[in-house]
């Protein structure tokens, strides 16, 4: 009995330990959204745009489809590649008419298709370095960001955005899974919710071991469908994929696309704008992590 009682009092204590930990990371978290060095990054980044606009060869961005579709595959941070890319396509005014996502795709997504990229960065920024001084915290109360920009953005169009998620029928039957696409949403609310749970990892970024949403137990939509390419599309779309090994040796030394500094995301950024610099070229890559699909499925 008095073992017992020995570890239980173990175990509050490392619970009320634990807390504190959480309390102060959020603290610094909420700091690090405030910090101003990250507009030097983010203008850092709009320059090096600007340079790498020079050497787009004559008449590619011409040849280049001016109407595309863009598909962000589950990857967590290195899902700043496809940011990148965005965010340059956007600039040389080519137009993204349909979004779909995975995961940190779908929240990716979500961020560029609605252009707030500065408050996306900033985000960002800000998890990488608090995840870089606080392994161990909570995520879920950083995600909370998307719930917090949602009511300030528009609802998407039907078909605009689409994110993929798992389904399953009980929470004790994991195994028992399917995909979905939601591609329609009914509140601002709603779109916020689904760019969560399209990542919904158990207690990492939900709080249960599965999450609620629209009366469906979801999961990670990674687990089902990672790359959620548009069937019968009617315009080509760039396809995504974070395997390690299409990736440049500087990025394969991470671990996990989760515990990212913010001067390594800075990095992913300028890659995505490198390879869609050679993509619009015609330059064969030496990978494939952002592909052209040309041809209507």
């Amino acid at each position: 009995m008095r073992y017992l009682i020995i570890t239980i009092f173990i175990c509050i204590c490392l619970i009320y330990i634990y807390n504190i930990y959480n309390k102060n990371g959020y603290k610094y978290y909420k700091h690090r959204l405030e910090y101003n060095d990250y507009d030097i990054l983010i203008n850092n980044l709009e320059n090096y745009m600007n340079e790498k606009m020079k050497e787009i060869l004559p008449g590619k961005l011409q040849e280049f489809p001016q109407e595309i579709n863009y598909v962000c595959s589950a990857g967590a941070f290195f899902n700043l590649i496809a940011a990148g890319s965005i965010i340059f396509l956007q600039k040389l005014n080519i137009k993204i008419i349909q979004y779909a996502g995975c995961s940190a795709g779908s929240q990716v997504s979500y961020i560029c298709l609605n252009k707030c990229h500065n408050e996306g960065m900033k985000w960002a920024f800000s998890v990488g370095d608090t995840l870089s001084q606080y392994k161990y915290i909570r995520h879920e109360p950083m995600w909370d960001f998307f719930r917090e920009i949602s009511p300030k953005l528009p609802i998407p169009e039907p078909g605009k955005l689409t994110c993929s998620m798992t389904v399953i029928s009980k929470w004790y039957k994991p195994w028992n899974m399917k995909n979905i696409h939601i591609t329609s949403y009914n509140s601002h609310s709603d779109v916020g919710e689904s760019v969560l749970v399209s990542a919904a990892i158990p207690w990492l970024f939900m709080k249960n071991i599965v999450c609620k949403y629209r009366n469906m137990l979801i999961l990670d939509g990674g687990l089902t469908e990672k790359t959620p390419i548009f069937k019968n599309s009617k315009r080509p779309q760039i396809i995504t994929d974070w395997n390690k090994k299409v990736l440049p040796n500087k990025f394969k030394k991470i671990k996990t696309g989760l515990f990212v500094s913010s001067n390594t995301m800075y990095e992913l950024f300028k890659y995505g704008v490198d390879v869609t610099v050679d993509l619009i070229n015609n330059i064969e890559l030496k990978n494939e992590c952002i592909r052209l699909q040309k041809t209507v499925i």
